[in-house]
């Protein structure tokens, strides 16, 4: 019986089909065509994993810089490898999902991050909008002929933050509810 609602779930949480959501195969021949078209494409990447603020103004300030954003998203493995064990909070699928209603955002791929400066190197995106200069991805963007747009967090909101707040808030049987109460 447990399988069977946890088979239920997974299906109900496969978000694959909405159009922004797209595999590296079927998304790279679209880019090239728009490139052709003399659209800027714009990368950006992240875990994605409790969205808020913070995300949403990066990525409305990363569209910004050009025609088509494609947002990059870190896999599950990736997420739990750079945030912990702990993490993610939401999956792939959801954290795509939660992004594909997002106006500023075209197309969502998915990533591991020791990919990300491979994904770079073969599609040579025209900007790359980063919170973080890394001096590797710098060097590599600047070899083809691409720009990196650093775009400043708003450190006042973070996925950290907000899930120490709700432990602070609601992690203890005491604090809870009343209505949680049994």
């Amino acid at each position: 019986m447990a399988q069977n609602c946890i088979g239920r779930e997974r299906r109900q949480d496969n978000f694959m089909s909405h159009r922004k959501i797209q595999s590296r195969a079927a998304l790279f021949p679209k880019l090239n065509i728009m490139k052709k078209q003399g659209k800027k494409i714009v990368f950006a990447r992240g875990c994605f994993d409790f969205l808020h603020p913070g995300h949403i103004d990066y990525l409305t300030k990363a569209k910004a810089q050009g025609d088509i954003l494609v947002v990059w998203v870190n896999t599950d493995q990736s997420v739990r490898m750079l945030k912990g064990e702990s993490r993610p909070i939401n999956n792939l699928n959801v954290r795509m999902a939660m992004l594909a209603s997002l106006e500023a955002v075209d197309f969502i791929s998915f990533f591991k991050d020791e990919e990300g400066l491979e994904i770079v190197k073969k599609f040579k995106p025209d900007i790359v909008a980063v919170p973080q200069i890394s001096s590797l991805y710098l060097k590599v963007i600047k070899d083809y002929g691409g720009k990196i747009a650093a775009i400043p967090v708003l450190r006042k909101y973070s996925t950290s933050q907000i899930i120490k707040k709700i432990l602070k808030n609601y992690g203890s049987k005491e604090k809870k509810c009343a209505h949680h109460r049994q």
